[in-house]
């Protein structure tokens, strides 16, 4: 029968249990251990020798009002325990697994004899005195343990780990080696984590056999290391993503469920993902029926963006991204609410993302800031610490605590396995305005090499208009780019700005959270932006000017998803204010641009392949079947004869480019002329076209690279 000695003192080999206290110590030395871990142990050592269920454990360590995934956290409170006593599951010294029965422990445990009873009078008043004493000390120590303040997180160093500057991110870990999603060029790596040289792998998919522009992103490492977690765009912009399991090699693809984002269980076990509707599901990690964990809020058939999963290590909890702030559920599905409702709240620019907890669930660390909306670069992207201890009598804390500082740029923070350290992306953005010089065939600096974005010239190309990057403020300027002029600060942060075919208005819109996808009008002098439909509730993006200057068409996308989702290209009359539809694309296709004549626009297909051409005379589009690898973005050559595109890999794009280069089309059609070849540039940025048509791109000069940051609980 089961006893509950909870002041009991147990002594087994070099270890010391203090059921009272919590505390493992071994040879004087205190062993950290979590919560159910410990409980666990102390139930074992209650009945040392004994076989103890798995129904027993359940009803011991998890109330009944506690809803976990049992066999899951038992695992994992099994495989914690045996880390913590160092025991060998296959050669055990402490802890044998009876198979199908339960656990027993193994060793000789040693319960420290109470006073006898029958000593003499004095003997006893000497001892009961002397007990007195040591439970008031005892006392006054436990309390001091238990209200003592507990040790705070902070980066105790930094060590490089990568040195070669290209745009990553970490995806994950199995203990050793870091796997890196490699962006411009797109690819994957995977680097020691002690530093070294990045060892580019592919991820062979069967769908990439027939789109080998399909760039799939690696979503989770699995627990064992063993195995990739991936997402692959082939299955269609309008159901989202495959998610794919494949080996530590990218090969020996298995496909698992229809998912957007992904992550695998503690146990490794059991997959969590979201769908393209916002729904979030587990599946087996082997395959099997899917369940719905949670149902996503927004109507039936709308896309809704939930992302950036983190499931807490004893699989109690499951926290998400939904509208860049961090959501909380069960793993039962029930006690849904937002993590941090009140904390900056009130900026309409503060985002959060990239959150995991530490292995032994003390901390949530994840990025948060103004990024990348923020002129001030200490406040764009920094690393911040939860602090979600819950031990009696502490209470957790209810503000984060920020961790990193300064100038620096960081993403992707993944935690490595003994949770000691922190592998995060260290960014420098910079770019340098190029285009392209026939006579020496080479990219050369353009306006002295200023770091600008989307350049728009006025019709009579004396004017010029620019995003500067990485800051996303506008200016206009001369030709030559002297008289320099800022026409927007904060909270304006504006994409693709475009002039007026009078030159007296500049068109552009915005993608902040709180103005997601808004288009804005505002005098080529200056002054207070006007916004274009101001009741509409959806994501209205790229605006373009007829070429009389009375409409605007662009592409409205549903509220909550990002440009891989199918939108509708819209017309609006600026007089009247109505608001027409185009027909549907043969594809999803987005970005429509007027061209110089008025007759016909031009747009990029969704999955980037390719660039539809609509005819107002017989009210139809069509494709011009390119079959090209990721096109950026397309313009009209100013005599209207031509179409020109950028064909090139982009930061964040679930696509690469098979033949990066300049290209232009005629627009009767036919095929497609490389004009630059891109191959080995870095590029960022949307592209652009001067009077004469020649290319205008921005070079990306920035540094990106890993940083191992040594976390320190002092």
């Amino acid at each position: 029968m089961m006893q509950n000695p909870a002041d009991a003192i147990y002594r087994f080999g070099p270890f010391e249990v203090n059921a009272a206290s919590g505390e493992l110590l071994k040879n004087g030395k205190r062993v950290k251990l979590q919560e159910q871990p410990f409980r666990l142990l102390v139930v074992l050592l209650e009945n040392a020798g004994e076989v103890v269920s798995r129904e027993q454990l359940r009803d011991c360590i998890w109330p009944e009002d506690t809803f976990v995934d049992f066999e899951g956290s038992l695992r994992v409170a099994v495989r914690k325990l045996r880390e913590g006593l160092g025991d060998d599951a296959d050669r055990p010294s402490y802890l044998e697994t009876i198979p199908k029965r339960g656990y027993r422990f193994m060793a000789t445990v040693e319960v420290p004899i109470q006073p006898s009873s029958h000593a003499p009078l004095r003997d006893r008043k000497r001892i009961a005195l002397a007990a007195i004493g040591f439970s008031l000390a005892g006392a006054a120590a436990l309390t001091w343990y238990l209200l003592r303040p507990l040790p705070t997180l902070r980066i105790a160093s930094y060590t490089q780990i990568t040195t070669d500057g290209q745009m990553k991110w970490v995806a994950g870990t199995d203990g050793s080696s870091l796997y890196l999603t490699l962006l411009v060029p797109a690819g994957h790596g995977v680097v020691p984590v002690v530093g070294g040289r990045v060892t580019k792998f592919s991820i062979d998919l069967p769908t990439s056999r027939n789109s080998p522009s399909d760039f799939p992103l690696i979503q989770d490492v699995s627990p064992d290391g063993s195995k990739l977690l991936v997402s692959s765009v082939n299955s269609g912009i309008s159901l989202g993503t495959e998610l794919w399991v494949v080996d530590a090699h990218g090969e020996g693809a298995r496909f698992l469920a229809n998912g957007r984002s992904a992550i695998w269980s503690s146990d490794g076990g059991t997959v969590l993902y979201s769908t393209v509707h916002g729904d979030l599901y587990t599946i087996p990690s082997e395959g099997g029926e899917p369940r719905l964990l949670l149902a996503s809020p927004a109507p039936p058939g709308t896309p809704f963006v939930v992302n950036n999963l983190a499931w807490s290590p004893d699989g109690s909890r499951i926290r998400f991204l939904r509208n860049d702030r961090y959501w909380e559920v069960s793993a039962d599905g029930k006690n849904l609410h937002e993590v941090l409702p009140n904390w900056h709240a009130a900026d309409p620019i503060y985002l959060m993302c990239c959150g995991s907890w530490t292995p032994d669930g003390d901390f949530f660390l994840f990025i948060a800031g103004t990024w990348p909306f923020s002129q001030n670069r200490s406040a764009g992207s920094q690393i911040w610490a939860l602090d979600e201890r819950r031990n009696w009598p502490h209470r957790p804390s209810l503000e984060p605590v920020q961790l990193t500082t300064g100038a620096t740029t960081w993403s992707g923070p993944v935690v490595s396995r003994d949770g000691h350290t922190l592998y995060a992306t260290d960014s420098t953005k910079r770019g340098e305005l190029v285009t392209y010089d026939a006579k020496s065939k080479e990219l050369v600096p353009y306006l002295g090499g200023i770091s600008a974005d989307v350049v728009s010239f006025s019709r009579d190309g004396k004017y010029l208009v620019y995003d500067a990057y990485p800051e996303e403020t506008m200016w206009r300027a001369n030709r030559d780019g002297s008289g320099r002029q800022q026409l927007t600060g904060l909270p304006f942060y504006p994409l693709g700005p475009e002039w007026s075919p009078d030159g007296t208005q500049i068109l552009f819109f915005l993608l902040l959270p709180s103005h997601f996808g808004e288009m804005y009008t505002i005098s080529s002098q200056g002054g207070a932006p006007k916004r274009l439909l101001p009741d509409d509730k959806n994501q209205d993006r790229c605006p373009n000017w007829s070429p009389d200057g009375k409409r605007i068409v662009f592409s409205q996308f549903p509220a909550g998803v990002g440009s891989l989702f199918p939108s509708k290209n819209r017309i609006l009359e600026l007089d009247t204010g109505k608001v027409t539809d185009l027909p549907p694309c043969p594809k999803p296709c987005w970005a429509p641009r007027w061209s110089p004549d008025g007759r016909y626009l031009e747009a990029m297909t969704a999955d980037r392949t390719d660039v539809a051409l609509f005819d107002f005379r017989t009210n139809k589009w069509t494709l011009f079947n390119l079959k090209r690898g990721s096109i950026l973005y397309a313009r009209w050559s100013h005599d209207g004869r031509f179409i020109y595109f950028q064909d090139s890999d982009y930061p964040g794009y679930p696509f690469k480019s098979t033949d990066p280069g300049f290209f232009r089309v005629p627009a009767t059609g036919g095929k497609a002329e490389k004009l630059v070849d891109l191959k080995g540039f870095r590029g960022i940025g949307i592209l652009g076209t001067d009077p004469d048509d020649n290319p205008i791109l921005l070079r990306d000069e920035g540094t990106y690279d890993i940083y191992a940051l040594a976390l320190e609980r002092k």
